[in-house]
């Protein structure tokens, strides 16, 4: 360590050891030092070296050493942490022996262990993708996706996206934040995307200019979000997912055959957990799937399950009345699947909504022009308009999401006139 005012002075341990000199200096007290300082041989030395190299300690020397093989330890733990992150590797997989003779071998490098790894390298590598997404962000227009969830323990927890805006479409968006709500309101979600933008480009350097789209879902409460954020961010347009408006139109046809949607529930319940009816299933009809099992949160998959009993309603008839049980459940789809109308609702389903998951499943495509979009959605529009008999609950959902479509072409020619401003 170099001692201020006196470049030539260094601190080896305990001991202090002039370098113009190359010796210790047996000191106890300051005056010593000082007394050193002013001898003649010594300045003359320091004239001298300060055209020439300096004399290093035998200490400092392995220090000097030491302190680059640390660096390059470093660079190469940063970097092995990032591939295995980017790669959606576990870090635990360093642990397999194999594995870690593999990458000494050949990398000719000792292969931290994977909690060092996680204290030290995974933060760093943390900060430096958050500055790079900054970076990019700060200099382009951008917009915000808000969502909440609920995981397996019934917590409500709320993610925050973010993404450039360009003349060539959306970039890639990001998960800059997450976070556990005690309850979800719009208080709450406004005060959450505040603290997460506040964050993220750190306090008062939010570029709320080049705010411009707010996507959320079509719940009242994130309504209100959009209202509250329109104060503090004045170009940016609230825009609704248009995926939750042919959801509901989905769930307005879950709710428009309640028969059908108990037979879907009764068939699941007959086949989980019970290995025997299953083998039984795959015995009878050998390379046909178990009947689905929908899931309400996964968008399209009580239609997909509707398809599945439309096309093999003769088999799960056959199987289940041979099916000797007193289970419910078991009784439930007998009864149901007696019921004539409940085959017509099936054919009826898959005829004229078979299209909706689909449709769905295209529109999830992140890479979806707007073109094609559109064009997604007037199809689906289209062919609600011609499904046969009372459809009113179709057209009803469907006008109540037209306005958000509509917000979403306002978006894409305020976005160009921002971005030719």
């Amino acid at each position: 360590m170099m001692i201020k005012g006196s470049p030539e002075l260094k601190l080896d341990g305990d001991k202090v050891f002039c370098t113009a000199c190359a010796k210790m200096i047996a000191c106890d007290k300051k005056f010593q030092v000082d007394q050193h300082l002013r001898t003649a041989s010594h300045n003359a030395k320091v004239h001298k070296l300060k055209s020439g190299p300096v004399q290093q300690s035998v200490r400092m020397s392995f220090d000097n050493a030491s302190d680059k093989t640390k660096s390059e330890k470093d660079v190469f733990n940063q970097e092995l942490c990032r591939a295995f992150v980017a790669a959606n590797i576990p870090l635990k997989k360093l642990q397999n022996q194999q594995l870690r003779e593999f990458l000494q071998k050949h990398c000719n490098q000792n292969i931290s262990d994977e909690s060092t790894l996680r204290k030290k390298s995974l933060q760093v590598l943390y900060e430096n993708v958050i500055q790079e997404i900054r970076t990019t962000i700060y200099k382009n227009n951008y917009y915000v996706i808000v969502d909440e969830s609920t995981d397996a323990c019934g917590r409500y927890i709320v993610h925050l996206i973010i993404g450039t805006l360009k003349e060539d479409g959306p970039g890639k968006p990001h998960l800059i934040a997450s976070k556990e709500l005690q309850k979800t309101n719009n208080v709450t979600v406004t005060r959450f995307i505040q603290q997460a933008l506040s964050k993220f480009f750190l306090p008062n350097q939010v570029p709320a200019e080049k705010f411009l789209v707010f996507l959320s879902d079509s719940a009242a409460y994130m309504v209100k979000v959009g209202q509250n954020l329109k104060i503090f961010y004045s170009n940016m347009v609230h825009v609704t997912c248009l995926l939750h408006g042919i959801n509901r139109v989905a769930e307005a046809i879950r709710m428009e055959y309640p028969l059908v949607n108990k037979l879907i529930s009764s068939v699941k319940k007959v086949f989980l957990k019970v290995p025997l009816r299953v083998q039984l299933y795959k015995e009878k009809f050998p390379g046909v799937s178990l009947p689905p099992e929908p899931v309400i949160t996964r968008w399209g998959t009580w239609i997909k399950a509707a398809i599945f009993y439309a096309d093999h309603f003769d088999l799960i008839k056959e199987l289940i009345l041979e099916i000797q049980d007193n289970s419910q459940c078991v009784i439930d789809s007998q009864k149901l699947l007696n019921i004539t109308a409940v085959a017509k609702d099936l054919v009826f389903i898959k005829t004229n909504f078979g299209f909706i998951p689909d449709i769905i499943l295209s529109l999830e495509n992140r890479y979806l022009s707007l073109r094609d979009s559109v064009n997604l959605v007037n199809t689906f529009s289209d062919k609600c308009k011609k499904v046969p008999g009372a459809i009113d609950f179709c057209g009803l959902v469907w006008m109540s999401e037209r306005l958000a479509f509509s917000i979403y072409v306002i978006t894409f020619k305020r976005f160009n006139y921002m971005c030719n401003k």
